[in-house]
């Protein structure tokens, strides 16, 4: 076989952009177009490829929006393990910049899919999150589990991101019905529950063996096509050591077997290797 397709990066989770947008902020050290570059290049020799976009974490807006990002209930904006700020589907940011670069992208490169990554639904307490909470159901968001709404809070947050996927998926078809739509992590075992009709694949990340397995057979009972990621990393994103090939074989085989796409995760070195 052959590698099928490739993911690029279109956006990160500092808030940069990889090509050129008119919406967002272009990496600074990035003279060209390296979006577009890559993806001719790839059509050209029959390979498609899929854009990826940080939607949950952009640390850019978060620092020059901090309405715009998470709030834990305590004014205290919400950070992730990158130290990349997160910022809310709620707020602004969703109809002033995810939805404009995904048109822009979707109208103006060659693109077969997004990976849409980073669904956060840990509790925000941002304005924007207290008025439409309390549009629907009259009281303030809880900050105890004892409270009264908190399942309803938890079902709210879940419909939050749904409705954020949603938006991503019809701005996208409209354009190019084609061009397949997936996220990260949401409605696999992590997330476990219904997909939304508007997402074309599922997929999960899998650190090891065990979790290609479990994610994998999870994923087999759905009955959208799906990918579990696993990497090149012999621990986790970035530790750049090298997995043995019999590991990397296993893993493979186990996700081969379960019905799903295998898809490698790798990344460059600083040089650009």
């Amino acid at each position: 076989g052959k590698v099928q397709a490739v993911q690029f990066y279109a956006k990160g989770a500092d808030g940069r952009s990889f090509y050129d947008t008119k919406v967002g902020i272009k990496h600074p050290h990035l003279k060209r177009d390296f979006l577009r570059e890559i993806s001719e290049t790839c059509h050209k020799n029959g390979i498609k490829v899929m854009f990826y976009y940080s939607c949950g974490v952009d640390d850019y807006i978060a620092k020059a929006h901090p309405r715009w990002s998470m709030n834990d209930g305590k004014r205290n904006l919400i950070w992730n393990i990158c130290d990349c700020g997160l910022v809310c589907f709620n707020s602004p940011y969703t109809d002033e910049v995810t939805l404009p670069q995904l048109e822009e992208l979707t109208k103006n490169y060659m693109v077969n899919g997004f990976f849409l990554d980073h669904m956060w639904e840990f509790p925000c307490h941002c304005s924007y999150c207290q008025e439409k909470f309390r549009e629907k159901y009259g009281s303030n968001i809880p900050k105890e589990k004892k409270d009264s709404v908190w399942l309803d809070y938890i079902k709210w947050r879940h419909g939050n991101v749904e409705d954020f996927l949603r938006k991503c998926a019809n701005t996208v078809h409209k354009i190019k019905p084609e061009v397949v739509i997936g996220c990260n992590g949401i409605f696999s075992a992590r997330h476990p529950r219904p997909p939304i009709e508007e997402i074309d694949y599922l997929m999960a990340e899998a650190e090891g063996g065990e979790a290609c397995s479990f994610q994998a057979r999870y994923l087999s009972t759905l009955e959208n096509p799906f990918d579990v990621m696993n990497t090149r990393f012999l621990h986790s994103w970035g530790d750049w050591m090298l997995k043995p090939a019999n590991v990397l074989q296993e893993e493979f085989g186990t996700i081969l077997a379960n019905g799903g796409h295998c898809f490698l995760g790798d990344k460059m070195y600083p040089d650009g290797t």
